[in-house]
């Protein structure tokens, strides 16, 4: 164990990989968010869309077009 931490030094190489760690889940993270956005708009859109056409069928039923 004495000549791995003389020859590496371990406390830079663990401090550098939970910085990259940390990096690595902010980004991923960020990517999540994005997405989530994106898909709430999207749920958005389609129910839009269903009311729309439930509108629409509503209509043709009863003989009165929008």
């Amino acid at each position: 164990m004495e000549k791995i931490c003389k020859r590496f030094n371990t406390i830079a190489i663990i401090e550098n990989t939970n910085e990259i760690s940390k990096k690595a889940a902010e980004d991923l993270w960020r990517s999540l968010e994005k997405h989530q956005g994106m898909r709430e708009e999207r749920n958005q859109a389609n129910i839009q869309s269903y009311n729309n056409l439930m509108n629409k069928l509503t209509s043709l039923f009863s003989n009165n077009p929008l």
